[in-house]
């Protein structure tokens, strides 16, 4: 197994990151992509990850998420075109502040995605959309184009009751920690949009997944996440500054031109 985990300036988180990933014998190589606000950061981080000889550092200016996850999976198609690794291995990535809590070794079939069981103070986290509530996306997609709360507000109502509905197909994956099997990346590589520092991560993975023609299904890998950088704690801080910036990514996605909407 490799980790990949995205570092925005959370040095304490990333040392437990470090430490507990590279603990386990399940896991190969566990690759830091540090988005860096200042040299002296830099040099901090590269010192912990010289702690481990499984960790590697790539460095990156104050990038997006999904950007740094993209340049994280180029790092892993470099190692495994270098030391042979295994395609079927898995590659996990994801925010850094997200650690192991039941890690089992798998093997999935070629088209299959592993669903990460993702927990928060003791609630698992996904499926983060089934393809029920996929059907609804274009509520979204009004929501940011016209900038509008209260189109918003009217998918979330949808969301929770549709929670409900037995129907359970997973369309999309929470976007705290995803997996791909190494065989996957040239399929579905590069994943997110550049043009998108956060949010709607979850959206972009999906389309990959569904575009490559694989499928998700269940796995026995538990993760706790943390949420020191979760949505969650973003809204709570600036609730305008989260929707300003979650409509910037959503129409990104949609293709939409702020400049015409």
């Amino acid at each position: 197994m490799i980790l990949v985990g995205v570092n925005f300036a959370s040095e304490q988180i990333l040392k437990q990151f470090v430490e507990k990933w590279t603990a386990l014998s399940d896991v190969s190589h566990v690759v830091i992509v540090d988005c860096f606000s200042s040299k002296e950061e830099l040099m901090r981080v590269q010192k912990m990850c010289n702690s481990s000889a499984k960790c590697t550092l790539t460095a990156m200016d104050n990038v997006g998420y999904g950007a740094a996850l993209n340049a994280g999976l180029d790092k892993v198609v470099s190692l495994s075109n270098h030391s042979n690794l295994n395609e079927r291995e898995l590659v996990l990535f994801g925010n850094v502040d997200v650690f192991p809590r039941s890690i089992k070794t798998q093997e999935f079939d070629e088209r299959t995605i592993p669903i990460i069981n993702i927990y928060e103070n003791g609630r698992q986290r996904n499926p983060f959309l089934t393809s029920f509530q996929s059907h609804f996306l274009w509520i979204t997609r009004l929501a940011s184009k016209y900038n509008s709360g209260l189109i918003l507000d009217i998918w979330k109502a949808i969301y929770r009751l549709t929670k409900f509905i037995l129907l359970k197909k997973v369309y999309a994956v929470h976007g705290a920690i995803f997996g791909l099997q190494i065989r996957h990346l040239k399929l579905c590589c590069p994943i997110f949009d550049p043009r998108v520092f956060l949010y709607c991560e979850e959206l972009f993975f999906a389309r990959a997944v569904h575009r490559a023609g694989l499928t998700f299904d269940a796995s026995d890998i538990s993760v706790e996440h943390v949420g020191s950088v979760s949505t969650s704690e973003t809204i709570k801080k600036d609730q305008r500054a989260f929707f300003a910036n979650w409509c910037k990514s959503n129409n990104t996605f949609f293709g939409i031109d702020e400049n015409k909407a």
